[in-house]
């Protein structure tokens, strides 16, 4: 079931960016700790009913709520991740639903779904069909369905909700805030500020140095990077439109399209911003690297909208937001758990209340099919 989707991890060559502070105790955002339930649901949207998994504190009064979108692949609503590029764990990093948990007990209302592309087949338990055919967009408007729906809950307040994305889904975030300008502010994690079609290039690029780095036969070395190659200069083709087969690798060139598209629309999108965005990123990440999270920070200060958008490089953290220590002999000893200086750096962000809005009634937008 869509084995093209697993290989698109966005990489790039790695470059400085702005660097967190040391991190504070654990102590300083220590508050009330909630006790919460977990509630299977089921959600509607087009063509498909979403699964997935609502985390409610006990509360008496509606609360604060966080939708959880993910990256690329065919992933579950707990966003396993097993490594990242280059590197794999020995275990599986359950991503969002130690996120859930975390803001869950911080007083969030919290929803996790299954991908539409996270089918039977690819060790999800719900039922989506295994051969529909998949538009980047499809993405788009399963999260801001979920969206919808969340806010029509009892137990969460709908003036106070947020929206994290993570890797490509993050990518999207600005489109969710301008498309839902209820929504109170929005976290990248790990999110790219490129389009695909200059990632793509990166992607195969980097893989090609660390195999060469490893020594790899020419052979395996070939096969490993036949998909990225090809995707690569698919995308360079669709670019110039010249582009002449219907397929991009094992995906349609109508997802590779609108995934450009959103892209492209990036810079104006912040530019007209009015509520705050968090970029966390990690300095260990080889998917997402921190130059991207630069190219977010200069994105920031040049753009006139000034909501109070944050960014951040966190030392030693990866793609998977866990943090891989190396010891004196170069050893790499990655850590089971999603880091709480993570957690810490979320619950400041979405505990300040951003400024006042000016309207975003003229950001851009794309047109979907």
């Amino acid at each position: 079931m869509r084995t093209w989707l697993t290989a698109l991890l966005l990489l790039s060559a790695c470059a400085g960016a702005h660097q967190a502070p040391a991190a504070a105790s654990a102590s300083s955002a220590s508050r009330t700790s909630f006790e919460f339930r977990e509630e299977a649901v089921t959600i509607p949207v087009r063509g498909l009913v979403l699964e997935g998994t609502l985390a409610i504190p006990d509360s008496t009064s509606p609360r604060r709520a966080v939708v959880l979108v993910h990256g690329s692949g065919p992933l579950g609503r707990d966003a396993k991740l097993p490594g990242q590029l280059g590197v794999q764990f020995g275990f599986e990093v359950s991503l969002f639903e130690e996120l859930s948990d975390a803001l869950a007990r911080a007083g969030y209302v919290v929803i996790r779904y299954d991908k539409r592309t996270c089918t039977p087949s690819e060790g999800c338990d719900n039922g989506y069909p295994e051969d529909t055919e998949l538009h980047f967009d499809d993405l788009v408007r399963d999260a801001q369905a979920v969206t919808d729906w969340l806010r029509e809950r009892p137990e969460v307040d709908g003036a106070a909700m947020f929206i994290i994305g993570h890797s490509q889904g993050g990518a999207y975030v600005p489109e969710l805030l301008v498309d839902d300008p209820e929504l109170r502010a929005g976290v990248i994690l790990a999110g790219p500020y490129r389009p695909i079609d200059q990632l793509a290039a990166y992607q195969a690029q980097y893989v090609e140095r660390l195999l060469l780095h490893r020594d790899t036969h020419p052979l395996v070395r070939g096969v490993r990077l036949g998909l990225l190659r090809r995707t690569a200069e698919g995308l360079q083709q669709l670019r110039a439109g010249t582009l002449t087969k219907p397929m991009i690798g094992d995906a349609p060139a109508v997802y590779w399209q609108e995934w450009m598209e959103s892209g492209d629309i990036l810079p104006a999108l912040i530019d007209r911003l009015d509520r705050p965005l968090l970029v966390l990123s990690g300095e260990l990440d080889t998917n997402v690297p921190p130059s991207e999270t630069e190219l977010w920070r200069q994105k920031f200060e040049a753009s006139g909208a000034k909501p109070g958008h944050q960014t951040f490089v966190l030392p030693c953290i990866t793609h998977a937001f866990n943090c891989v220590r190396t010891d004196a002999r170069g050893r790499m000893s990655p850590d089971r758990h999603v880091s709480p200086v993570v957690i810490e750096h979320l619950l400041r962000f979405l505990r300040t209340d951003p400024p006042p809005r000016r309207g975003a009634q003229n950001s851009p937008r794309r047109k979907r099919a």
